[in-house]
């Protein structure tokens, strides 16, 4: 123990990352820690969704229930990311942070799920370093993971932690290392046999015994990755292919198998909810038939089906279920990688260059690294580049909250390396050791300042604002809901997350008229329904009742009016 203590003292590098990881736990738990003081809200309807469906799994509960409304209302009262099937509520969205964060919180208590994926992505963090410690250098793996901790999309999706993505990051970052750890035991035991012979008998624990077990477990870890985010297929196969090519010759079978194993056992849970929620071990809760999803997800899970390949043309929507826009892709990735992350890019892409340059003194381990890269940005790019995502009503749609950010999460963070290897080669034209220090530091916390700014005090979407959104919002659903019956239903397109589950919601801005026939149906059997969303205009309120509402028969009653926030509270009632 004293040793351990001893050699921890020594290394400078432990202790800075070591404190890095509490202190950023604390920066990414700051927001999850604001909105979780007077009850746990979201700001996106999937973060509530996902969090009401692991309190199901943490409470011993179906991944579904029976809303009797639906059998009445074609499926329409459901919130925003959650589905009904002949009554059926269940989730849509991949299931893997449902099942893993249920299961923790099963055995802690619901209390800890706010604070997972900020856990989990401080040590995501240091998966990186040992990662690129072995690939690079030290000095490279440091400088890279101390941009990391404070990079703005992981700042931001660590902290707003119920979307998938950071989670699924950081398994794909703990499989990669416990791969390459089970390699070196592999090495180790090569050695040992070499020197000592293969019967060897010895009280330590032979290397081959952890070699393998790190295998199986870098499988199980890549299984519980690959379910909780299934599409990001898309990439990870490529990555392998490329990473089985270059060692092939090296492939031992026995781990190949144990690694598989440990895969289709991580996966087991996936495929058996898979099968019980959708009726198949390859559908998904993104279903074609469900009007709250929009085609773009259905495209995104169906390229995924093996039914879906059947012919070329197949494949080729498969492989891009969204088309294929150069253009697009190009608008995009400018917008998403150069403009808002240029403090990123611009270093990266000389350190691109600068890599290139010195190609032939790079070693194996680098070459792989850059070549997958480079496939992952281009699949990255073309894949999610030539869909046109709005999530934003803002004028001004390139914010840190748009999907591109997280969709492209592996992209910027393997660009990360490249910007600290130019940064590196650039400082050693400073002949004063105190200078390039200097230089480093003053580099460091720059970044540090542009993506605080980014993550936190955007405008609209960064943290802080998100916060007081929040807050905000839910006071104002607050003063609806006080005015509203508990058996009624509330229609409503933005507010469904701060009214379900304690209301049942009707997913809808009055525009759809499926939606509005449903609603008229509810009415006939003695449903109160209310609608809450942005005020109508005297001439739209009369537009409404008198011209959309006609053929469904429904009409609006004004309740409450908010002129300052722009929102109002009605009551629909059948049309006199």
């Amino acid at each position: 123990m004293l040793l351990f203590f001893t050699k921890l003292y020594n290394n400078k590098q432990t202790i800075t990352l070591i404190l890095l990881s509490v202190i950023f736990f604390i920066v990414y738990a700051w927001f999850p820690a604001q909105t979780a003081l007077n009850g746990v809200e979201f700001a996106s309807p999937d973060e509530h969704a996902n969090y009401f469906w692991i309190g199901r799994v943490a409470h011993g509960e179906a991944l579904e229930y029976f809303e009797p409304l639906n059998v009445i209302a074609d499926d329409a009262v459901v919130p925003r990311s959650v589905r009904s099937d002949n009554g059926v509520v269940k989730p849509v969205s991949f299931l893997g942070i449902i099942l893993i964060y249920g299961t923790i919180a099963k055995l802690l208590g619901m209390w800890i799920v706010p604070l997972l994926t900020p856990l989990f992505a401080v040590v995501g963090v240091l998966f990186f370093y040992g990662i690129f410690k072995k690939i690079f250098n030290k000095r490279t793996a440091l400088f890279s993971a101390l941009l990391f901790f404070a990079f703005a999309p992981y700042w931001y999706y660590a902290s707003r932690g119920l979307f998938h993505n950071v989670l699924f990051v950081d398994l794909v970052l703990a499989g990669i290392w416990l791969s390459l750890r089970g390699m070196e035991r592999s090495e180790m035991t090569k050695q040992s046999h070499e020197i000592r012979g293969v019967a060897v008998n010895t009280r330590l624990p032979r290397p081959e015994y952890s070699g393998l077990a790190m295998t199986v477990m870098s499988g199980i870890i890549f299984g519980l990755a690959i379910m909780t985010r299934v599409s990001e297929l898309i990439w990870l196969g490529p990555a392998g292919v490329i990473i089985a090519a270059a060692y092939c010759k090296k492939i031992n079978w026995r781990k190949a198998i144990l690694f598989i194993a440990g895969l289709l056992l991580a996966l087991t849970p996936m495929l058996y909810y898979n099968h019980q929620l959708y009726g198949s071990v390859f559908s998904f809760g993104y279903a074609y038939n469900t009007a709250n999803i929009s085609q773009q997800k259905n495209n995104e899970i169906a390229a995924l089906r093996p039914e879906s390949l059947g012919t070329p043309l197949a494949m080729t929507k498969a492989a891009l279920p969204f088309g294929f826009h150069p253009r697009a892709v190009w608008r995009n990735f400018i917008n998403y990688y150069v403009k808002i992350f240029w403090y990123l890019f611009w270093p990266a892409f000389l350190g691109g260059i600068l890599f290139l340059w010195k190609w032939k003194e790079k070693s194996k381990a680098q070459k792989i690294y850059f070549s997958i890269f480079v496939v992952i940005s281009m699949i990255l790019g073309i894949y999610y580049g030539s869909w046109n995502i709005q999530d934003s009503i803002a004028l001004n749609p390139i914010t840190i909250g748009n999907s591109y950010t997280r969709y492209w999460l592996p992209m910027y963070i393997l660009s990360l390396p490249l910007l600290a290897g130019f940064v590196l080669w650039l400082i050693k034209f400073f002949k004063n050791k105190y200078a390039r220090n200097a230089v480093l530091t003053l580099l460091v916390v720059a970044f540090g300042l542009l993506n605080a700014r980014a993550a936190v005090f955007s405008k609209g979407e960064g943290l802080y604002y998100a916060a007081q959104n929040i807050a905000l919002d839910k006071e104002r659903a607050a003063q609806a809901l006080a005015l509203v019956p508990e058996d009624a239903v509330i229609a409503t397109k933005y507010f469904d997350k701060y009214f379900w589950p304690e209301r049942k919601v009707v997913s809808t801005d009055l525009s759809d008229a499926r939606k509005n026939q449903a609603i008229a149906v509810l009415l006939q059997n003695e449903i109160p329904v209310y609608y809450y969303g942005f005020i109508f205009a005297p001439g739209d309120f009369a537009y409404m009742n008198n011209v959309k509402f006609r053929d469904a028969g429904i009409e609006l009653e004004i309740i409450m009016l908010d002129e300052e926030a722009k929102l109002g509270l009605y009551k629909i009632t059948r049309a006199k």
